[in-house]
């Protein structure tokens, strides 16, 4: 049965780079080489939590390559390596052919798990970001839809081949009834900037 961890440690990537090429794809924004430039291009922006999936025989098989930042809107969001203002498009999971339903099992049932739970095997977060993920990769759409199954809350950011889950809609007197003083202010704030611009 497959395993998954997450890296939180750059140094520890390192010890997965020729694994992680010999599963990439052509697709040169999937190699190791660009993810981890990547990261150190951009790594001020959040935690580094790289999924390996690995079998019983402690071979890799897969992975997830992401990174954890905080906000007051998304608040624990997790968003692909490379994605947002890096613009690599094609980025998701990456798994050796043949082994997608493991691989998307094991990362959905890492990520589903208590959120509780803090071990190498559960990562915390309350939102994911697809952005840049290729409208015709099917392990990473599986993964989406495996998310939405289990009623995550996955949403698109971004314009190019990127996924939507719709949330349930409230008007502004239901929000204004279960937000903060302090989140309405922002709100507000946020408002105002829009309308501004």
């Amino acid at each position: 049965m497959p395993h998954v961890s997450w890296i939180r440690d750059r140094e520890q990537l390192e010890t997965i780079a020729s694994d992680w090429n010999a599963l990439s794809p052509a697709w040169p924004t999937q190699r190791f080489e660009w993810l981890t430039s990547a990261w150190d291009a951009f790594a001020n922006q959040g935690r580094l939590a790289w999924g390996v999936v690995r079998d019983a025989d402690g071979k890799l098989i897969g992975g997830l390559p992401l990174f954890r930042s905080y906000t007051v809107t998304h608040g624990r969001l997790l968003s692909l390596v490379g994605s947002g203002s890096v613009c690599s498009d094609g980025g998701g999971v990456t798994v050796e052919p043949g082994r997608e339903q493991e691989v998307i099992s094991a990362l959905a049932d890492s990520l589903l798990g208590p959120q509780e739970q803090r071990n190498e095997s559960v990562l915390k977060w309350d939102e994911l970001d697809w952005d840049g993920v290729s409208a015709d990769d099917y392990a990473t759409q599986s993964l989406i839809n495996r998310l939405r199954d289990a009623q995550a809350e996955v949403m698109e950011c971004g314009v190019m081949s990127t996924w939507r889950a719709e949330l349930a809609t409230r008007n502004a007197k239901e929000v204004n009834d279960v937000v903060t003083r302090s989140t309405k202010r922002k709100i507000k704030r946020l408002d105002e900037r829009y309308h501004s611009e």
